[in-house]
């Protein structure tokens, strides 16, 4: 069986409980300084401990508002630091599209893709926020994503999507900047342009995948 055949959206309001097997996360701290960012260090793969100790303060507080429930030996952070001018796109990728890897087919990001038992917490800091598609629907109901062609199929299925949230068959929930939401793997979401130019922080907890471990730094940002 494919991916792109048993996989749905997931959740389906705005009012739907927490994904099964997480708990929501706590509120980050409203004290938080905006020239933080500053002192961020962008991460590729990190476990909880390295990200506490590396990340910086946004990182370090974010950690720490990640559910209760969740075992911190079990979760992978990423994040990434980039400068957005008014109506950029963080990580240039404006499509719906699921996370951690958009439709990536190849080697360790296809392997997490197809973890459809995980969990995720992101937050985003900065003039950009994210998007969550709220409703039901197969993916193969929808144009299928190749490996050969992953761009031009994903643009298509993003199309599609967009005419379900047109036709009223979806919905979109926007998630406040700032702080953390709770989604699975089986979520669709977007990031919305830059309502101005300024500093963006994306940050991102996963919670039961076997992705390995890197403790990396991030050196290379798409905008």
């Amino acid at each position: 069986m494919t991916l792109n055949a048993m996989t749905t959206i997931a959740r389906p309001d705005a009012t739907a409980p927490t994904p099964r097997g997480a708990s929501a996360p706590r509120s980050l701290p409203t004290t938080l300084p905006l020239d933080a960012l500053t002192a961020e260090t962008p991460l590729f793969a990190a476990d909880a401990r390295y990200a506490r100790h590396r990340g910086g303060p946004l990182t370090r507080a974010f950690v720490d508002a990640l559910p209760p429930a969740w075992s911190l030996d079990r979760v992978v952070v990423d994040s990434t630091l980039v400068w957005l001018r008014r109506g950029m796109v963080p990580n240039g990728f404006g499509a719906f599209h699921r996370e951690p890897y958009p439709e990536d087919s190849h080697g360790a990001y296809a392997a997490a893709n197809a973890e459809l038992d995980t969990h995720h917490v992101a937050c985003f800091f900065g003039p950009s926020h994210a998007e969550v598609l709220r409703g039901h629907v197969g993916l193969d109901e929808l144009p299928p994503v190749s490996p050969t062609r992953g761009r031009a199929d994903l643009s298509r299925r993003h199309a599609a999507l967009v005419a379900l949230l047109d036709a009223g068959q979806l919905s979109l929930e926007p998630m406040p900047a700032g702080q953390p939401f709770a989604y699975d793997a089986r979520t669709f979401l977007r990031y919305a342009p830059a309502r101005e130019s300024g500093f963006h922080l994306w940050l991102r907890a996963t919670h039961g995948s076997q992705r390995p471990i890197v403790n990396g730094h991030r050196n290379v940002s798409n905008l």
